[in-house]
């Protein structure tokens, strides 16, 4: 029989409880999973849950298994602000500001917790002020600690602090050129130069060992063979960090399309090569390289496929505002459906287009859009039906004007009207109809778009 969620956090705290010699009370490791579960089971979680704790758990030490249910603790914009299942943790060293968060130092001062992770992150506590995104993975380290402190020894939670602070992602060289994990070791040795930590050189290295491991496995997912379950994975975020796509299908076209857009400025922002991470060799180059090729592959089509997706709710955000403007995208689209019932839905109304002939069936992209990702997502459709309409039914020129007319639509430097007029007229005219069919309260209105003199001037 399986075991819910927060029995198999108790059972896993158990067995690194046992596996590291420690001699903590039951209860107590019961406390410390229901916080956890508690925080982790969140409403707007959908990517930092349990669920990802577990996938490190395989042939995972006690220090590893440790440093992954505490690296995605606190996450202040998903949770909006501090956990409120750790607040009495957290709240002696740190509270809102106008920057984002700042620390309360004149309460901790000889906090020691608060100076090793001060030092190992490489904060300045004499400069308090911090937006909030530079503070996850911080504060997820000094909750573990003030979680740990009283039942494992200062090694073991040093060793879990150096994971969850090398699981800090996509970082490249510094200003300096040192590598994420030759940061580490150098601030491992700052510590040891002003008497805050003692431990040899040998046991340092395998700290940073250890956490590039851990790091490596936090981001597994770029260097999936199938594209189609990396961007089911990485789905999960757009909920997270978009607050409308958590209130089921109320969100706006707009509103959808502003998290489309988001999620494909993250992928065009990351550089493949600081994805994964190497410490003395380790993993070899052989591995690195594959592992870097695989992440520039997976980025690369889910940069095209939002593209597609984005020039589709383009296309309905421009009809949306020369109808009346903007609404919830289920008004144009239908919603989504849960439970394996049937909808109405826009393509219902679509006659199938014909592909063209320039297109490759099999390209990972073109199957992306028809078989759709792995995962269903509450939000959002496994397939892109619309998407792939416009894609099978426009000719390669086509499709190149309407992406690039669709970008600058989003910045303001084109009208909706000349979005939609860059559609050719039978896919307009079809586009337009199916739309009237599905929103009968703007049917007079979009009815009148397919004459084009009504679209220049609605």
């Amino acid at each position: 029989m399986k075991q819910s969620l927060l029995h198999r956090l108790i059972d896993v705290l158990v067995q690194v409880s046992s596996s590291l010699g420690l001699n903590v009370e039951l209860y107590r490791l019961e406390e410390m999973a229901v916080m956890v579960h508690r925080i982790m089971s969140y409403q707007g979680r959908q990517f930092h849950t349990l669920e990802h704790v577990f996938s490190f758990l395989d042939h995972a030490d006690g220090v590893t298994t440790l440093a992954a249910i505490f690296h995605d603790l606190v996450y202040l914009q998903v949770d909006g602000g501090l956990p409120a299942d750790a607040v009495t943790l957290l709240s002696p060293y740190v509270g809102p500001s106008k920057a984002g968060f700042s620390f309360n130092t004149s309460a901790i001062q000889n906090d020691r917790a608060f100076q090793l992770c001060c030092a190992l992150f490489g904060r300045d506590p004499e400069k308090p002020e911090i937006p909030a995104g530079a503070m996850n993975e911080f504060l997820s380290a000094l909750l573990m600690y003030r979680t740990l402190q009283d039942c494992v020894p200062p090694p073991v939670l040093l060793a879990v602090a150096v994971c969850v602070e090398a699981s800090i992602p996509f970082r490249g060289p510094n200003s300096e050129g040192r590598s994420m994990a030759e940061v580490l070791d150098y601030r491992l040795q700052g510590m040891v130069d002003r008497g805050l930590i003692t431990t040899s050189r040998e046991d340092r290295e395998a700290m940073v060992h250890r956490a590039v491991a851990f790091a490596n496995v936090d981001v597994q997912d770029f260097c999936l063979d199938d594209a189609a379950a990396f961007l089911s994975n990485t789905w999960k975020l757009l909920p997270e960090t978009n607050f409308p796509l958590r209130i089921g299908g109320a969100f706006t076209v707009r509103e959808y399309r502003i998290a489309l857009l988001n999620m494909y400025g993250f992928f065009h922002s990351l550089r493949p090569e600081n994805i994964y991470h190497q410490y003395r060799g380790e993993p070899d180059s052989a591995t690195m390289d594959e592992l870097t090729e695989k992440a520039h592959r997976n980025l690369n089509y889910a940069l095209q496929y939002l593209r597609a997706k984005l020039v589709a709710v383009g296309v309905i955000e421009a009809i949306a505002e020369l109808s009346g403007g903007d609404a919830p995208l289920a008004l144009f689209l239908g919603d989504i459906p849960l439970n394996g019932e049937e909808t109405e839905s826009l393509w219902d109304h679509l006659a199938p287009s014909k592909p063209v002939e320039f297109l490759d069936e099999n390209h990972p992209v073109l199957r992306l859009l028809r078989d759709g990702r792995v995962e269903r997502s509450p939000f959002d459709l496994q397939n892109s039906p619309l998407a792939l309409w416009l894609y099978r039914g426009l000719k390669s020129a086509q499709w190149a004007r309407l992406n690039s007319l669709s970008s600058d639509y989003f910045t303001g430097k084109r009208t909706p009207a000349d979005l939609l007029l860059a559609l050719p007229e039978a896919q307009r005219r079809d586009l337009l109809s199916a739309c009237a069919e599905m929103v009968p309260t703007r049917r007079d209105r979009l009815k009148n778009l397919m004459d084009p003199r009504s679209i220049e001037n609605p």
